[in-house]
């Protein structure tokens, strides 16, 4: 064999080695990521709380056909308009509409039964995730607009 030869061997040899290098980093990266578990219960109970106080098809007040996004109209808050407004399999949730100094206005679910027992003792139980969110709401009630809070406690079945 020559020297030309030789460095053409050489050369195969180390880019084959490249390319095993390269294709064993590409399938353990695939690997990782098709085998991560990605916790959405986070992100669910806060679209769900934007979706609640922005839709028409849910909490928001609708003055004169305008929409008021970002006002709970409380007359709205009912376990139906909640069922019509977001229901998934294994997500039951729980809202209360409180003033700023904490008093209970009023409260609606969309939980079944399963869920209704299980939301107070829910960070015992496997495959189940919690999340409770509160944030500063604008409402409506009795020919007012009020300051309050709202409060979404969701279980949610990850099993």
């Amino acid at each position: 064999m020559n020297k030309k030869g030789l460095f053409n061997i050489t050369e195969f040899i180390i880019f084959f080695i490249f390319i095993i290098i390269g294709a064993m980093f590409i399938v353990l990266v695939g690997f990782n990521y098709l085998n991560e578990k990605i916790e959405t219960t986070k992100l669910e109970t806060f679209i769900l709380t934007k979706k609640l106080i922005n839709s028409e098809s849910c909490l928001a007040y609708k003055q004169d056909n305008k929409l008021q996004t970002g006002v709970v109209n409380l007359d709205r808050l009912n376990t139906n308009i909640l069922i019509n407004c977001y229901s998934k399999e294994g997500l039951g949730y729980v809202v209360k509409i409180k003033s700023l100094d904490g008093k209970l206005l009023k409260s609606a679910d969309n939980l079944n039964e399963l869920q209704k027992t299980r939301l107070p003792i829910c960070k015992t139980i496997p495959k189940h995730k919690c999340m409770a969110r509160e944030d500063m709401i604008l409402y409506y009630d009795k020919g007012e607009i009020k300051t309050g809070l709202i409060k979404i406690e969701v279980i949610n079945f990850v099993g």
